[in-house]
């Protein structure tokens, strides 16, 4: 179930050119038939970016599977409410409930990007490679996240929802559609 997922992350030309890493990373979850992406692009001016994108799209993933699962066993209606017409005051409070959870994956990805730099911050061999002290900001990254909720069991029609921080783009393809219609950008 859920939809299908084609992911892969490349060490640029750059990074390739000066024997850096890749600065990229991704990840995705499941849960019944919901699927969500994770995605970070680090800032390729700072040394440990790689850190904070990792570490960020893990957490986002992590948080978005055990809170859907929550809010769903919560509300046993919260499905139905979301296959009603988006004019309804339900079905936009569902849409509300789920949003929220998107967003708070967000700061739930910050978190561990500063946790992540807590437990590096007095390691000497991030100081010997910075000449200073590691900061939050050397790990800083992009991060885009969509929650993708198919609202009919024939999985045709989708409640796609997305949050990001920085530049990038999540844009949904309708494969079946005509050409002129078949990207919508959700950014």
């Amino acid at each position: 179930l859920g939809c299908r997922v084609i992911g892969a992350r490349v060490r640029g030309k750059k990074h390739k050119h000066e024997g850096t890493n890749c600065d990229d990373w991704y990840e995705t979850a499941s849960l019944e038939d919901i699927t969500f992406l994770v995605v970070s692009d680090g800032a390729g001016s700072k040394r440990f970016s790689r850190i904070g994108a990792q570490a960020s799209c893990r957490a986002a993933a992590g948080y978005l599977v055990k809170a859907f699962a929550a809010a769903l066993a919560d509300s046993s209606s919260l499905r139905e409410e979301l296959r009603q017409d988006m004019s309804r005051p339900e079905c936009m409070e569902a849409c509300g409930v789920l949003a929220g959870l998107v967003q708070q994956s967000v700061i739930k990805a910050y978190e561990a990007v500063e946790s992540a730099c807590y437990q590096r911050v007095r390691d000497p061999a991030y100081q010997q490679v910075l000449g200073r002290a590691l900061e939050l900001t050397d790990l800083s990254s992009t991060l885009l996240v969509a929650a993708i909720v198919p609202l009919e069991k024939t999985a045709k029609e989708h409640l796609i929802i997305t949050c990001q921080v920085g530049d990038g783009m999540i844009a949904a393809l309708h494969t079946a559609g005509d050409f002129a219609s078949s990207v919508k950008l959700m950014g």
